[in-house]
């Protein structure tokens, strides 16, 4: 039997973006969440990189989405959730998105809201790779 999923309005948006603040400022937790760079988006901040100059690049990226300034970008965050947005980085558009997913990260979580239920996934790409 098919599980019925949530609509928008069946679970806390503001609780949800106030989870996602937390993962995008504090990271993932070590067994349920994680962070995803695209394979573009890494050869991009590889080059001409050794690993202390890789290491700078990605604070930098990590600084840059802890910060993010969502009330520049409300077109882009509709329900409020603050799950995605777009931003400069050596010299290319890139953007992050989080999804939210069961705590098998299989299917869809029931309630993005409830910690215990959810898994977040951050994926940061080039904007263009969408």
């Amino acid at each position: 039997m098919d599980a019925i999923l949530p609509s928008l309005e069946d679970y806390d948006r503001k609780k949800c973006a106030e989870l996602n603040d937390k993962f995008r400022q504090e990271g993932p937790q070590l067994d349920k969440d994680a962070i995803i760079l695209t394979d573009a988006l890494r050869s991009h901040m590889t080059k001409n990189a050794n690993g202390f100059t890789f290491a700078r690049r990605c604070n930098e990226l990590n600084r840059l989405i802890a910060g993010y300034d969502f009330s520049i970008s409300w077109d882009n965050d509709p329900y409020g959730e603050r799950d995605i947005g777009f931003f400069d980085f050596m010299g290319e558009r890139v953007m992050f998105k989080i999804d939210y997913y069961d705590l098998d990260l299989k299917y869809r979580s029931e309630n993005p809201a409830d910690p215990d239920v959810t898994s977040r996934v951050m994926t940061i790409m080039l904007a263009n790779d969408q």
